[in-house]
């Protein structure tokens, strides 16, 4: 039977350190794994404008390549023609859904005292017909305080304005870098893809 030497590793050293490295090695990658996914958080919104922009051109294309191959156009007037049309379109479609919204809230507006004086008569009836008195619930004070409790949610929304305004902003300048970027996109696409 030889010896090892006297700085040599056994078996089941040699084992250990292998595992130790192995987990170590892991757990450096995982780290490293870690700064690169926090470092391109950092360029989430730039990515998602990109991201975006890629996508509207993407949709938009076949319009382009449509009226490009139909219309005798030049390439860049087409892409004008597609996102006019594009955004005539949407610009319809919100006002159809905006002042469906605006009819709908004038409509509650001026009908909700009326309702919630039925509610209550309703409640009233509820209450004496299944005799509450006698467990001390107030359905009608139950619902007040509920109206109660929304006026204050609508208030505090209301409150938040500002920052509600402040996000708008920013998502409309979002909105016009990723136009921007998607005509670009189209304008050369040839060169691009």
């Amino acid at each position: 039977m030889t010896r090892a030497p006297a700085g040599a590793l056994r078996t089941r050293e040699r084992r250990w350190l292998l595992v130790f490295l192995v987990l170590g090695s892991a757990y450096f990658g995982l780290l490293l794994l870690q700064m690169v996914i926090s470092f391109l958080g950092g360029f989430s919104q730039i990515i998602l404008i990109l991201f975006l922009a890629w996508l509207l051109a993407f949709v938009m294309s076949p319009v382009v390549r449509f009226l490009d191959e139909r219309l005798p156009l030049p390439r860049g007037l087409a892409v004008v023609l597609a996102y006019l049309a594009a955004l005539v379109l949407l610009g319809f479609v919100l006002f159809y859904v905006g002042s469906s919204i605006t009819r709908e809230v004038t409509q509650v507006t001026t009908e909700f005292p009326q309702t919630a004086r039925q509610i209550e008569a309703r409640l009233a009836g509820y209450q004496s017909a299944l005799a509450l008195e006698r467990l001390q619930i107030d359905l009608v004070e139950l619902f007040q305080s509920a109206q109660r409790q929304v006026g204050v949610v609508a208030g505090d929304i209301f409150d938040q304005a500002e920052v509600v305004a402040g996000a708008t902003l920013a998502t409309l300048g979002s909105l016009v870098l990723i136009l921007i970027l998607s005509l670009y996109m189209l304008l050369d696409a040839e060169r691009i893809w």
